[in-house]
């Protein structure tokens, strides 16, 4: 089994694992940036949240190598257009 616990001193295994998980913090950030005058900010910041906590827990649970899967769904579950036009306060 599979230790995905939470360890300071723990490496990537591979530049493939650290990249995947580089573009899911990435992903997380860009859904999570959102200018405070978006309406409806709350609301929308805590919907986020709740997508981004889904897909974190799922990348921590499954198996390291799908760390990639999960960053896409979520930005493809927000799409940089989508992430753009809230910043905008559309």
């Amino acid at each position: 089994m599979t230790d995905h616990s939470v360890r300071p001193n723990a490496r990537a295994t591979s530049l493939g694992d650290a990249r995947d998980l580089r573009n899911l913090l990435e992903a997380v950030a860009d859904v999570l940036t959102l200018p405070f005058d978006t309406p409806g900010y709350e609301w929308q910041l805590a919907d986020r949240a709740g997508w981004v906590l889904a897909v974190v827990q799922g990348a921590l649970t499954e198996n390291p190598e799908d760390i990639g899967w999960n960053a896409d769904y979520l930005r493809g579950r927000f799409p940089a257009k989508q992430v753009a036009e809230a910043g905008e306060g559309q």
